[in-house]
């Protein structure tokens, strides 16, 4: 039997987090109707994360999804989640689900301020298909800013919140 005094880890701080990135809740989101050099890079470093994992077993297309918050304490961080495919791809996962399941760790109320997402398209960034739109949805405001990137981080697309 485990000792009574064992600590249990903090969920918050099993997460998975991108090293290097911080974000505020005034950061730009490309809110100003381009996306600018930090979020520039912000994608580049995504985009090496998303390159360093094996592909999945059924489609060997790696995504990679990464979502800035705000907690119910007023910080704001960050989870990130990739795609999951066992061989029943009816098991699978789409990373944006995965950072989202994630948030149930997080003290509430939780507000989505930002989504990246960057995939193995080589050509276009890819916006996240019906599945993740529907699941996003239950969590996510309409001030919700979506970035996206292709593989080679060129191309660059952006849904900005309506006013």
């Amino acid at each position: 039997t485990p000792p009574r005094n064992r600590r249990i880890p903090n969920p918050i701080t099993i997460m998975t987090k991108l090293p290097g990135l911080t974000f505020t809740e005034d950061d730009d989101f490309g809110s100003n109707g381009r996306i600018g050099e930090e979020t520039v890079r912000i994608l580049r470093v995504i985009n090496a994360y998303r390159a360093s994992l094996l592909p999945p077993y059924q489609s060997h297309f790696r995504v990679i999804a990464l979502i800035v918050y705000k907690d119910g304490k007023g910080r704001v961080n960050h989870v990130c989640g990739a795609n999951a495919e066992p061989c029943i791809i009816g098991g699978s996962i789409c990373a944006e689900r995965a950072a989202l399941v994630s948030l149930r760790h997080v003290s509430p109320p939780v507000k989505l301020l930002a989504l990246y997402v960057v995939t193995d398209e080589a050509r276009n960034a890819l916006f996240p298909g019906i599945l993740c739109k529907e699941f996003l949805s239950s969590m996510a405001n309409d001030d919700l800013t979506i970035i996206v990137a292709n593989a080679e981080t060129t191309d660059f697309q952006f849904k900005k919140p309506v006013p």
